[in-house]
């Protein structure tokens, strides 16, 4: 049987991909899609069984589907309303809550929500006293982990992001920093499972760290 890998859309809508507007960031001349790109990001490593499904139904394939290898839940273009987090992704938190086997990595928004399941809060940058945003290529101070199997501290990623989380959730710890960001990615202590709150799948040239992070994710997951 194929190695399966999950890819959960979390756009508010199963319709949207997460589309992101020519000149959003400043190395990307042209428009476009989160979940598109991180599949064919994925796809070009050699994983040709990857299956997208909306973080609504994520409770349905788990209950009907073969167990995947690896599941990543991605990132969220479209503003969320914080106050709804909590009954908009029930399926998502129940299941990120709770499991113990299934490798699973969280980009930007899906990290934010890792830590949300484990009781961190996500609120805006900074102190609120004005808006913050951590947007392009950024330079990333990261602890030794398996995920950065390879990289020397510190790395450069692609940050896309207005919110953060604003503490460190129970029974994880944090492997990356920015200077803005003091929780850009954190490793479950006894689980299989990652956040990021950067873009690995978003290229950075000429050392492409993203690359080498979701192959080590991939290569950690037997994938």
């Amino acid at each position: 049987m194929a190695e399966t890998v999950w890819i959960v859309n979390n756009e508010g809508s199963p319709k949207e991909m997460g589309w992101v507007p020519a000149g959003t960031l400043s190395q990307n001349q042209q428009g476009f899609y989160l979940t598109e790109n991180l599949v064919q990001v994925v796809q070009s490593l050699g994983c040709n069984e990857v299956q997208v499904l909306h973080h609504q139904t994520l409770a349905a394939f788990l209950a009907t589907q073969p167990q995947p290898k690896a599941i990543l839940f991605s990132g969220r273009w479209t503003p969320w309303v914080l106050e709804a987090v909590s009954q908009e992704y029930e399926q998502e938190l129940t299941f990120l809550s709770s499991n113990h086997t299934i490798p699973c990595l969280g980009i930007c928004a899906g990290h934010q929500l890792m830590g949300a399941a484990y009781g961190a809060a996500i609120a805006p940058m900074g102190d609120g006293s004005h808006p913050i945003s951590e947007l392009g290529i950024t330079s990333l101070s990261i602890q030794p982990d398996p995920l950065f199997q390879g990289l020397d501290s510190p790395i450069q990623v692609n940050m896309l992001h207005l919110e953060e989380l604003k503490e460190l959730p129970s029974q994880w710890t944090c492997i990356g920093s920015t200077s803005l960001c003091q929780y850009a990615a954190i490793r479950h202590t006894n689980k299989p499972m990652w956040g990021v709150q950067f873009h690995p799948e978003l290229p950075v040239s000429p050392h492409n760290a993203g690359l080498s992070i979701l192959k080590n994710f991939l290569q950690l997951a037997g994938v």
